[in-house]
């Protein structure tokens, strides 16, 4: 088995030992002379455009919880979060005044495993189709709510 390696395992191996590789031939040329270009400059102005604001005077707070728990539990907690300030492009937030305009709503999740008692969750705002383009100002609407769970009798 001359001038051949044992390949194993190696997918990508070719067979060949290194030494029965001749190098790869290069062609080598004189150099050219060549002039250089003046840089190219681009000239811009940029203008900043401050993000539009709308503010919601409530936002329906809605809960999302695990199948069956309602039958065991009644969840109190606000049901309004109140002065809700969304930002983004004036184009996206000027459809909130529009006629059939998405309306924001807030969401909490209870986990499956909730017990009685008092309890924090975070806050998610949904703006339908407008998700990704707008969003609640930063400290204008709380990130957290508190919710209370009690056995139904």
């Amino acid at each position: 088995m001359a001038g051949k390696q044992i390949l194993g395992d190696d997918p990508f191996a070719t067979g060949e030992s290194a030494e029965e590789t001749p190098p790869p031939a290069v062609e080598t040329a004189a150099p050219k002379k060549t002039k250089k270009a003046p840089p190219d400059s681009v000239a811009a102005t940029v203008t900043l455009v401050r993000p539009e604001e709308h503010l919601f005077n409530f936002v329906p707070v809605l809960v999302t919880t695990p199948h069956g728990l309602l039958d065991e539990f009644k969840v109190q907690c606000v049901e309004t979060v109140k002065n809700v300030v969304v930002v983004g492009p004036r184009d996206k937030v000027n459809r909130f005044n529009e006629p059939n305009a998405p309306q924001p709503k807030a969401r909490f999740e209870i986990p499956p495993d909730a017990k009685e008692g008092t309890y924090q969750a975070k806050l998610w705002y949904d703006f339908g189709d407008l998700n990704g383009s707008v969003a609640v100002k930063k400290g204008m609407a709380p990130d957290q709510i508190e919710y209370t769970l009690t056995p139904r009798p």
